[in-house]
């Protein structure tokens, strides 16, 4: 018989070394009147410390956990994660990047002897390892969390992992883990525990994470606006701060300098920006710059360079597939004189047509452009083999008749949502949403751009008329609760929707396509919740083939679906499949 079972794991920052042994200088005595406790807050040769991983585990009360490793039973319930991606940074309900998924842990303190924590635990008791005082049992001091907070306050950003699975025969099968880093552990006077932590893009928040990062280097003396040196304080900062060449930010001039030790030569007034005099320790910030760049690249470097997030979380060959098909000619372009969050700048993409989430089962960061489904898995989703509930709604207050996008910013210094510091408009607009046939009147959103500074007339089009296309008719939302055995559905995934939800217009149910914008779990292991959003790309679209495709008549249906083919004018090909659309 199996039984469901949630377990929690952190992996907490623990030394290799032993007190006093080969690389540990720490002395007895000397060092400290007790021995450390393997951590670093307390650690007495923090030169030397030795950083390995000492995971902890946690389960909810039962007599049935496997034997092979140690579960502490203080677990009260992992809450359900909740993330939402924003398509295309439609939704203004949420940031560009859509909602981070977030776990809450409850547990329940308790008294602990330190057996697992405390490497020197037996000589506490002898006294052994402390000259203080004598002998003491460590149960009788504290508890198991407060200890742990006291010795580890460094938890923010370590990773915790909620496990769903079942037991089976003293087994754990199926298990599915999720992964997150730790944001904070609260403690109340009754002995609960609280862990909260998020998604591994909560790294790239704005409040954590800027691009470029803050320079700390300023000018020595004064400069005028005809200066062509300037020299950087404190001494030795330039090779500390800066590289070679490059540009910075003086006040609210773009300088391009060479660089010798702390001494710049300028080359002034760049990028639309005025030379101006500039005083005695004015700050001189180093800038941002891509020209040209792919976007899969882009996205990698603000996340890596500047986030500080694991390159082994992003799985850079998916990610230059993606980009290559379908947004291979998109080159990125700008210049960012001043530190600005990274979540900021990686959600100002969306609307080129990019979604980035966290996958926290697959330990991935995930980019996908909004494109038709192209050799994904297509879930079929009925009333009868997986929706327990459905609720439909309709955001019109999503709904677009134009788009004006503006690109080509003028001045890097000046507002980057002012149309006066663009040097490109285009305005599209769907006339037949517009008249009175159909919702008779306009809904406009406007688009700046910084990243399109090349000017790159194609890609502005692309991205203005896939948003129209998308939302043209008001968005549609369903709520649906879905059965456990579903769960491999995640965000970004496309269904094939049959509900009575949806009806024709004779009142019968129809199909939709829809793709998943947002999950939660309602019960671990037994049924979650997902919002869905009705499909942009349901019909048939190009892609060129290569020389060698085969014609029509001789295609496999997987290559109709990934190639282009001519039909006849407006009919359908001889199977009746649909001719193909350009996006």
């Amino acid at each position: 018989m199996r039984e469901p079972v949630q377990i929690v794991e952190m992996d907490v920052d623990y030394c290799s070394l032993s007190y006093g042994t080969g690389n540990c200088t720490a002395v007895l005595g000397t060092t400290g009147v007790r021995k450390c406790y393997n951590m670093f807050r307390h650690c007495q040769d923090q030169e030397n410390f030795d950083k390995t991983t000492l995971t902890l585990r946690f389960a909810q009360p039962r007599a049935n956990m496997p034997m092979d490793q140690v579960y502490f039973p203080c677990l009260d319930v992992a809450t359900p994660r909740s993330s939402t991606v924003n398509i295309g940074g439609a939704d203004n309900r949420f940031d560009a990047l859509g909602k981070r998924a977030t776990v809450t842990v409850r547990l329940n303190d308790f008294a602990y002897d330190d057996f697992v924590l405390d490497k020197y635990q037996p000589q506490r008791v002898s006294g052994v390892a402390q000259t203080d005082e004598g002998g003491y049992n460590p149960r009788d001091r504290g508890t198991f969390f407060r200890k742990l907070k006291t010795r580890w306050p460094y938890y923010a950003g370590r990773s915790l992992r909620v496990i769903d699975a079942y037991i089976e025969d003293g087994t754990l099968v199926q298990a599915k883990t999720r992964h997150f880093v730790m944001t904070e552990m609260a403690m109340d006077d009754s002995g609960r525990v609280t862990i909260s932590g998020k998604d591994v893009l909560n790294l790239a928040e704005n409040k954590r994470a800027t691009c470029p990062a803050q320079s700390t280097g300023v000018l020595v003396l004064p400069i005028s606006d005809s200066a062509t040196t300037a020299t950087l304080t404190p001494a030795g900062i330039g090779d500390l701060e800066y590289p070679a060449n490059g540009k910075v930010a003086i006040g609210s001039e773009i300088v391009t300098f060479t660089r010798s030790g702390d001494v710049m030569t300028l080359t002034r007034g760049q990028n639309n920006t005025a030379a101006t005099s500039h005083n005695e320790s004015d700050a001189v910030q180093l800038c941002y710059e891509v020209n040209r760049a792919r976007l899969d690249d882009t996205v990698r470097g603000l996340l890596v360079d500047y986030a500080g997030i694991d390159a082994a979380f992003i799985p850079m060959t998916d990610w230059q597939a993606e980009v290559t098909r379908w947004a291979s000619g998109l080159e990125l372009s700008t210049l960012i004189p001043k530190p600005e969050g990274v979540a900021g700048l990686v959600g100002e993409l969306a609307v080129l047509g990019v979604n980035i989430w966290w996958d926290d089962v697959a330990q991935e960061i995930r980019l996908k452009m909004i494109r038709p489904p192209d050799g994904d898995t297509v879930f079929d989703v009925t009333d009868d083999t997986a929706i327990k509930s459905a609720e439909i709604e309709d955001r019109d207050e999503d709904r677009l008749t134009r788009v004006a996008f503006f690109s080509a910013q003028i001045n890097p210094t000046k507002s980057v949502t002012s149309a006066d510091n663009f040097r490109q408009q285009y305005l599209y607009i769907d006339l037949l949403s517009e008249s009175d046939l159909q919702y008779n009147g306009s809904l406009t959103r406007s688009i700046y751009c910084r990243w399109l500074n090349t000017g790159d007339d194609i890609n502005v089009r692309i991205a203005a008329l896939r948003l129209l296309l998308r939302l043209k008719d008001a968005p549609q939302r369903l709520k649906m609760r879905l059965d456990a055995k579903d769960a491999d559905i995640g965000l970004t995934d496309v269904l094939n929707v049959n509900s009575g939800v949806y009806s024709d217009e004779t009142g019968a149910a129809r199909t939709q396509l829809m793709q998943v914008v947002s999950i939660a779990d309602h019960r671990s292991g037994h049924d979650f919740d997902i919002v869905a959003q009705n499909y942009a790309y349901s019909g048939q679209y190009i892609y060129i083939a290569p020389d060698d495709a085969p014609d029509y008549s001789d295609a496999t249906d997987a290559e109709k679906a990934a190639y282009w083919y001519f039909s006849d004018g407006d009919n359908n090909f001889p199977d009746n499949r649909k001719p193909y659309e350009i996006i």
